[in-house]
């Protein structure tokens, strides 16, 4: 399975092309942004076609699956810190169909 991590101090909206049919997991990296404060709660959630699997989260981290239908979804990653505090970071998928080349069909 492919992971990919973005930093959550220098990604507030992330753009990123991925293929038809893919699930990718993706990571929240909260490190930077909380100091000495933890991550209590993460909640992922999808708009327009995306699904979101296998999510999970440590006292620094985020993660979920993200697969969509061709065309773009937006997921957004929530935390609450153990302080209170709450932040979120989002992420759009632009997913393309599978294409095969025309060769691949003909004898």
């Amino acid at each position: 399975m492919h992971n990919k991590t973005l930093n959550a101090l220098s990604q507030r909206g992330t753009v990123i092309q991925q293929s038809e049919n893919a699930a990718i997991e993706y990571e929240v990296d909260w490190a930077a942004l909380l100091d000495t404060d933890t991550i209590a709660t993460s909640t992922w959630t999808a708009e327009d076609q995306g699904t979101i699997a296998n999510e999970s989260n440590t006292t620094t981290s985020a993660k979920a699956t993200l697969s969509a239908d061709v065309g773009y979804a937006r997921f957004t990653n929530k935390i609450t810190t153990a302080m209170g505090d709450t932040d979120e970071r989002q992420i759009t998928l632009v997913v393309k169909a599978n294409a095969y080349p025309i060769s691949d069909y003909c004898d």
